[in-house]
């Protein structure tokens, strides 16, 4: 995810870069880095975004022989 997009998808959820921190469990300082392009934000953050969006993949379905 690129930095544009990253303050974007903020912006969308109505968050600011603590309020993210918080929710993630990480320190501001490292949000603050993504935000800059410091640091490129992680595919979990591109995840916890899809999510809020209900994009979160579904879990796999057992096929009844106890196999997904």
């Amino acid at each position: 995810m690129k930095t544009d997009a990253f303050r974007a998808e903020l912006v969308a959820h109505g968050l600011n870069q603590r309020e993210l921190a918080d929710h993630l469990g990480v320190d501001f300082r490292t949000v603050n880095r993504w935000a800059t392009g410091k640091l490129d934000v992680p595919q979990y953050v591109v995840a916890y975004f899809d999510a809020l969006w209900g994009n979160a993949p579904k879990p796999a379905q057992k096929n009844g022989r106890g196999r997904s």
